[in-house]
């Protein structure tokens, strides 16, 4: 992509509507380009790392980022700016999905968590996992609503997967049977 990113890309989301694609780089910033022309439309800079992952809202109106600085971010779509920071990982964050109504954001981190954020206010509403900083074999690279938004699924390190209730954090099920890393 022209005039695109200085680093590698570690990410890219197209949106909804098929209009706009979401690229994230370790350059530290993510960018919004209109697959109408070759030019990125923005930058969002506000990252202090690497950008992992971008991830559109169903509207479009929204795009979270992830990142190595152990935050994820909510950007607004039509004007790129900053909403909000969603703070509270001790780790890098991998991932970042939205649920399918769009309020809330379940993000997973290399510290063997994944939090669910209430997309309007920021706040932490649900943790899920291990809870220990140095859970590298455990860390969460994915992490991902079910569509009626109950239930929360993450892949680890690990090599389980487990799913979740969404709003209690319980442990619903875990899944073996892929090795680890």
């Amino acid at each position: 992509l022209s005039g695109s990113h200085t680093a590698p890309i570690t990410s890219a989301a197209l949106s909804h509507s098929g209009r706009f694609l979401a690229t994230a780089s370790r350059d530290r910033t993510a960018k919004l380009h209109s697959l109408d022309n070759k030019h990125p439309l923005r930058t969002l800079e506000g990252h202090k790392d690497t950008v992992r992952a971008v991830a559109f809202a169903p509207a479009d109106r929204l795009l979270a980022t992830a990142s190595d600085d152990k935050t994820a971010v909510l950007w607004d779509t039509a004007s790129c700016a900053k909403l909000r920071a969603l703070e509270g990982h001790a780790g890098w964050v991998n991932s970042a999905a939205f649920s399918s109504d769009a309020t809330r954001v379940v993000t997973g981190s290399i510290d063997g968590t994944a939090k669910v954020w209430d997309a309007a206010g920021g706040a932490c509403v649900a943790t899920v996992g291990t809870s220990q900083s140095a859970a590298a074999a455990d860390a969460v690279q994915d992490a991902r609503f079910s569509p009626d938004g109950a239930l929360v699924a993450t892949a680890s390190r690990n090599g389980l997967a487990r799913v979740w209730d969404a709003r209690s954090g319980a442990l619903v099920r875990a899944f073996a049977g892929h090795g680890k890393w």
